[in-house]
């Protein structure tokens, strides 16, 4: 399988491949804004499980918002080792990893 190619959040349609996830960019804001906003002030904190939408930039979006422990889960290695070349440094693999 290959690795997914990411395009810059405002990519133009005519530039993505297919198939693409679209994002309505205004709704994913005021979800994120819905999610965090309730964890700010609060002792226990997110850990976003980015395996969900699996884009590095929504990931910073949510780490950004605050209310989160500072990082976020994936599902595979191999989701964590495309998180880790994007950025980000505190990664949990909620799985059992049993090969080298």
């Amino acid at each position: 399988m290959e690795r997914p190619i990411f395009k810059p959040i405002g990519t133009p349609e005519k530039e993505l491949d297919t198939p693409a996830l679209v994002v309505d960019l205004a709704r994913l804001h005021q979800n994120i804004e819905t999610m965090h906003s309730f964890f700010r002030d609060r002792d226990a904190k997110l850990r976003p499980h980015v395996s969900a939408h699996g884009s590095p930039a929504v990931a910073h979006m949510q780490l950004a918002a605050g209310g989160t422990v500072g990082g976020g889960t994936t599902a595979t290695l191999g989701q964590a080792e495309v998180f880790a070349a994007n950025g980000f440094t505190d990664i949990f693999v909620a799985n059992i990893v049993v090969t080298p």
